[in-house]
């Protein structure tokens, strides 16, 4: 069994060394990392890793950290909590998106059945193979023009591991396997805009929903068998529940799902959106518009170039932002959703654009339940909030703000790690061996992140520290940062270069 080192762009052979870190020396000082050298074959299964941080002696761009010694929170895991008509929902980059879905992987004890656009983070590939060599029957497809690219290698891994792998797409010359679903035994499903790639699980806007409705599980079972070719074609989708709705492209339309559901709009639409330009929708909700009912969308800014459907909106009298997700060269507002009436959501795979609701394997969930469409109009109040500083008054105030800290730091080394401390239990109260361990990762250097709750309204004062692998404890000079989170508890996205912060940071307290 290979295991594929944290950033590595291929799987390791017999010349490759996997460092792994032993923890952190107790004491008032921080300790040297001790290190010990493995073969890769010669590693225990990898879930008696997890503890442990993680790099490869590959090269210096491999900055991937995992988590280190009081930096991991203990995880309440969705996939166990999810139940029949209870389904779960998580936001990247605010919630632990990346590890409810491991979470949830990590549950399969028969078979897992994925389709996905593409794999290209570690923590999910070595998953992967993991079960396979606990006995569960994995089977992967992934779209088969992503996979020729030449950086796209974790297919090939995952091969190379035994894992049955179908490299897919529908028919049409342009089209994609863009599904991000995950089947776990026949009873759990995992849908939404959730790439298994670096940017989706550090930078990016995302949504993933845990199900454990056996229609909808089923449903989304027979999909991902046809995908992989073990099942002819068919129309899958339909009302499976009183409360939930599913529908698949190719074999349906799914803009004219979208237009049925505009059209049921009777006060208000919220939509975001990485890709936006199927005309029928627009016009839906231009029509939508017309007829009184309130139009908002968040749509990503880079993709606005390729429409006019935001300057129709704008036009007819939407209110539009247009967010751009900066935090990396790749990250994006990379969403798929709407909420209707405060009581719909609406989420899935699909960008509202003539190939994802027609020509591309995509689906479209439809949710009638309260609680979910809650947590989707909470989420878009915080798209509001980061991206047009618009406190919406009319969204239920949150206890706790999501914040995302990220700092640009490009001055590490493999097996350095950067946290975030300070005076709040999330931050390790001061003790960098306890602070909020931020990630990094190839296509995401020199970009650090960390996400915790701050409670609505609280300030905080914090700084980030870099411990390196040879035992040093490096400090910011210069005054404490500071956060405030709003008394509505809406999300923050917090940015800044590390270092002397008299010169890149002036505290909230300065005149």
């Amino acid at each position: 069994m290979l295991f594929r080192p944290p950033g590595s762009c291929k799987p390791p052979g017999d010349d490759c060394l996997v460092l792994v870190v032993d923890s952190l020396r107790k004491g008032a000082d921080l300790q040297p990392h001790t290190m010990t050298l493995f073969k890769p074959t010669a590693l225990p299964l990898l879930a008696t890793l997890a503890a442990f941080p993680l790099l490869a002696a590959c090269g210096p761009d491999d900055a991937a950290v995992a988590q280190g010694e009081g930096a991991a929170t203990e995880l309440v895991c969705g996939a166990r909590q999810a139940a029949p008509g209870e389904p779960m929902v998580y936001f990247a980059p605010f919630d632990e998106a990346e590890r409810q879905t491991l979470c949830a992987l990590d549950l399969a004890r028969e078979e897992l059945v994925v389709a996905q656009y593409n794999i290209r983070r570690d923590s999910y590939l070595n998953k992967l193979v993991e079960l396979k060599a606990r006995g569960v029957a994995v089977r992967v497809a992934v779209d088969q023009a992503n996979a020729a690219q030449d950086w796209n290698t974790g297919d090939d891994f995952l091969e190379q591991n035994g894992i049955e792998v179908v490299r897919t797409k529908p028919p049409g010359a342009r089209s994609i396997m863009h599904l991000k679903v995950a089947v776990v035994d026949g009873a759990l499903a995992l849908t939404g805009s959730f790439n298994w790639n670096s940017t989706a699980a550090l930078t990016n806007d995302e949504n993933m929903v845990v199900l454990r409705d056996p229609a909808v599980v089923q449903a989304y079972r027979q999909q991902v068998l046809e995908v992989l070719g073990a099942l002819a074609p068919a129309v899958q989708g339909g009302q499976l529940t009183p409360e939930m709705g599913l529908h698949f492209s190719p074999e349906e339309r799914l803009d004219e799902v979208l237009v049925q559901a505009i059209a049921a709009a009777e006060q208000t639409v919220d939509v975001a959106m990485f890709t936006f330009t199927s005309e029928p929708v627009a016009d839906a909700l231009v029509a939508a518009l017309d007829r009184g009912v309130r139009v908002r969308a968040v749509i990503e800014r880079k993709q606005t170039d390729m429409t006019k459907v935001d300057e129709r909106l704008d036009k007819a009298g939407a209110l539009v932002v247009r967010g751009a997700n900066k935090i990396a060269a790749h990250s994006a507002m990379h969403h798929k959703y709407a909420v209707i009436d405060g009581r719909r959501a609406v989420t899935g795979a699909s960008n509202w654009t003539d190939a994802g609701t027609r020509r591309n394997d995509e689906d479209l969930l439809l949710v009638d339940l309260p609680r979910v469409a809650a947590a989707y109009a909470g989420s878009f109040a915080d798209l509001l909030h980061v991206y047009a500083e618009i406190d919406d008054p009319e969204a239920a105030p949150a206890e706790r703000a999501g914040v995302l800290l990220h700092v640009i730091h490009d001055g590490t080394k493999p097996g350095d790690r950067v946290v975030a401390t300070g005076d709040h239990p999330a931050l390790g109260d001061w003790d960098p061996r306890r602070g909020l361990e931020l990630q990094t990762a190839q296509d995401e250097f020199p970009n650090w992140t960390g996400r915790f709750k701050l409670e609505a309204g609280r300030r905080i004062e914090y700084k980030y520290v870099t411990l390196t692998a040879a035992g040093a404890v490096v400090w910011e000079p210069g005054a404490n940062r500071v956060l405030e989170a709003h008394a509505s508890g809406r999300a923050l996205v917090v940015s800044a270069p590390f270092g002397d912060t008299s010169k890149s940071w002036t505290p909230a307290s300065a005149p």
